[in-house]
């Protein structure tokens, strides 16, 4: 049942944030749509934000399958994928409380990027200043995403995923060139 509970839950949320934003979404609600009781849902999600959290997750990493060296096109990739769910990405970056979908979205940016690149073996394991360096990139094109996202989403994904990279750090950009060769 935790698979096709969790599928539920996410097309109930999904359902109801193409309607009104997270902050008005109650798990009542959530719960009621889905079918399910109360109890499944917290054997599956900790709240409403991970749940959501969870649904972006899983949008990304169909996303990262298509990284093959070149992150424009992985942003751009997740970029599309947020426009053609727009109402849901909408309202739920409409948050901006504790565990806000901007936050996890940095946050993942920042485990991505340290998987490939702070990993033992990777030659920067320990490399303090590029973790930082990470952090605040991962952050910057997080809120960038989130602005984007609340303006109608009106730039085009494929320049948007281009300045995130253009602004990408070098020291980030030759860590990335170094794992290449």
């Amino acid at each position: 049942m935790g698979k096709n509970a969790k599928k539920l839950f996410k097309a109930s949320v999904t359902e109801l944030l193409n309607s009104k934003s997270l902050d008005n979404i109650t798990i009542k609600e959530i719960v009621e749509l889905s079918g399910l009781t109360r109890q499944s849902f917290y054997d599956n999600f900790q709240d409403k934000y991970d749940l959501v959290y969870q649904i972006f997750v899983d949008d990304s990493e169909a996303s990262l399958k298509s990284f093959s060296g070149r992150w424009d096109v992985v942003i751009s990739n997740s970029l599309k994928i947020m426009r053609e769910k727009h109402l849901f990405y909408t309202n739920a970056l409409k948050y901006k409380g504790q565990n806000s979908l901007t936050n996890g979205f940095a946050e993942y940016i920042i485990r991505t990027h340290s998987a490939f690149l702070l990993s033992p073996g990777s030659g920067h394991y320990a490399d303090e200043t590029l973790s930082d360096m990470i952090r605040f990139h991962a952050y910057g094109t997080a809120e960038m995403t989130t602005d984007w996202a609340l303006s109608g989403m009106k730039k085009n994904p494929e320049k948007l995923s281009g300045l995130f990279c253009e602004c990408m750090p070098d020291k980030i950009k030759q860590a990335y060139l170094e794992i290449k060769a």
